[in-house]
């Protein structure tokens, strides 16, 4: 695989925070410690990472990760297991993770992700933590069906809205005590079997909308993190690494970049991808978060 990392640190440390100091020193290899993962996860988004967690059913443990979801089970839209329980299961160094995972299909930035945050994270999780700022990870993919409602009601300038709404959210989140964020930004999802079913026309506009999410993300996000420069967001490129394979799918072990629905497809349908894309994007973000400084 060539290129570049698909991820950039917007972390900025003080040098006055003895905390901050000590982790620096962890990731620069000053200390004998090994780095270690997170301890817990709480992760937010739409179809591409959401495992159908019920926040009153059993709950995550070392034992069932998913809590009342068996990892395995094909009910996720990569007729397997999704990115998040990949990573969190087999990826990460620290695995397996308990992982709390409100991500629900459909999900916008102004429904359903505000209800993962202010209905089910917050009454449930903020309070009597049994987590600490230091060992848990919260991760957030979200902003695929907010592209795709601004371009079938071709009205681009609403992904500003949605941003904006996105970094209020974020404010929560580290409200309640979250300081370690892994952000996701919009794959390439014109050159889907569903969009590319469209005409030309159609397909430029989506993949301009998503254009315009990606290119305003990395400067929302950027100020949340210069608003708390004792945190660490993580920007993951999913557009990049999905350029990667969709380029290069025999590479990849896929027989193209169009086929779905069965075995050694890239696609489970005509807008997600199957679960050995999944895998192979976990092992990537995994490499990513390996820089944050848990301490468990």
């Amino acid at each position: 695989m060539g290129g570049g990392p698909e991820w950039r640190h917007l972390r900025k440390c003080s040098r006055d925070d003895a905390r901050m100091s000590e982790t620096n020193n962890l990731l620069a290899g000053g200390s004998s410690q090994p780095k270690v993962g997170p301890k817990y996860i709480f992760s937010f988004g739409d179809s591409y990472t959401s495992t159908n967690f019920d926040i009153n059913g059993e709950q995550p443990s070392s034992k069932k990760p998913f809590g009342n979801y068996d990892i395995g089970n094909h009910q996720t839209s990569a007729q397997g297991p999704v990115w998040i329980q990949l990573l969190a299961t087999k990826h990460l160094d620290s695995r397996p993770v308990p992982t709390y995972n409100f991500a629900v299909g459909g999900a916008s930035i102004p429904d359903n992700y505000t209800y993962q945050v202010e209905k089910q994270y917050q009454p449930k999780y903020s309070e009597n933590k049994f987590w600490h700022e230091s060992n848990t990870l919260f991760t957030s993919w979200i902003g695929i069906n907010d592209v795709s409602e601004a371009w079938w009601k071709k009205n681009t300038p609403l992904i500003l809205d949605r941003l904006d709404m996105y970094t209020k959210l974020l404010e929560q989140l580290w409200d309640t005590g979250a300081r370690n964020f892994f952000i996701v930004n919009i794959p390439p999802l014109e050159r889907s079997p569903y969009i590319q079913d469209g005409d030309e026309t159609s397909i430029a506009h989506y993949a301009s909308v998503i254009k315009v999410f990606n290119d305003n993300l990395p400067k929302h996000v950027a100020a949340f993190q210069d608003k708390h420069p004792n945190g660490m967001v993580m920007m993951y490129d999913a557009h990049k690494f999905f350029t990667r394979i969709l380029d290069n799918p025999k590479e990849y072990g896929f027989k193209d970049n169009s086929s779905e629905g069965e075995e050694g497809c890239m696609w489970a349908d005509g807008f997600h991808i199957r679960t050995g894309f999944d895998d192979l994007i976990a092992k990537d973000m995994a490499k990513a978060i390996a820089d944050f400084p848990f301490i468990v």
